[in-house]
């Protein structure tokens, strides 16, 4: 954890939660970590995981809460856990594959599933998930959906894809791809406090603003201030509109 000033360990050597974490969701007090040992729940109220006594899949990759259900999406499926109940149960109707590494919801309450090939939605009032075409991709290649995020100004959803960005509009159900983005590994995707698209990928961060414009910032061995490495894999913002940076080798 990082109180603003210093970074102090969550974990004892050798224990359960010293894992790989690959996503977090913060909900009345308790952080819910996606790891490669299922979720985990930290209280930060009282600085210690809280045992559920609930058999949670492994190799969480996606983590998202939905009134009091979270959606778990692990490269075993996708779950939803009752919060209240603490009932656990797997979803796979509608799925487009079972490896599932990126959940989101829209402005219109639908919850979107990125997965190794391909994107499902469950719409408003549904109990089930629909696929959603993206396109055509020739040479037997999959639509390997890394990242997802919603953008409720514009009413779309930003789908970052191996070697692809494509937006979505939620309402007439089209796509298309921002060509400009071509040939990109996206890795993340977030919306800053000024509405602009911040994507990371394996090539530097690049930032779209409303108008479409692109600029990409890059690592630089002489540059103090540049981006730590090049490969960003999380990107997030918070409230006093700061952007935060998971890259390769470090916090940027």
């Amino acid at each position: 954890s990082f109180d603003g000033f210093n970074i102090h360990r969550a974990y004892s050597p050798g224990a359960k939660e010293n894992t790989h974490v690959y996503c977090i969701i913060n909900a009345d007090s308790l952080l819910y970590l996606g790891t490669d040992a299922g979720v985990l729940v930290y209280n930060t109220k009282t600085d210690r995981y809280r045992s559920l006594n609930v058999k949670f899949p492994a190799d969480v990759r996606a983590l998202l809460m939905e009134n009091s259900t979270l959606w778990i999406g692990s490269l075993n499926g996708l779950y939803k856990f009752d919060t209240k109940t603490k009932r656990i149960s797997q979803v796979a109707k509608g799925i487009a594959h079972k490896a599932v590494y990126a959940l989101e919801m829209a402005a219109d309450g639908s919850v979107f599933v990125g997965t190794y090939n391909g994107l499902s939605r469950k719409r408003p009032g549904s109990d089930s998930f629909e696929r959603v075409a993206i396109g055509q991709r020739g040479g037997g290649r999959n639509f390997f959906v890394n990242s997802l995020v919603a953008d409720d100004s514009d009413d779309c959803l930003w789908v970052g894809t191996e070697g692809a960005l494509y937006v979505y509009d939620i309402y007439s159900g089209g796509i298309g791809e921002v060509t400009s983005m071509s040939g990109n590994s996206i890795k993340s995707l977030a919306i800053d406090t000024e509405g602009n698209l911040i994507i990371g990928t394996d090539d530097g961060l690049y930032v779209r603003n409303y108008n479409g414009h692109i600029d990409r910032y890059c690592h630089d061995s002489r540059a103090k201030g540049s981006l730590s490495s090049n490969v960003v894999w999380a990107v997030m913002t918070d409230n006093n509109g700061n952007v935060w940076l998971g890259t390769e080798y470090d916090v940027s």
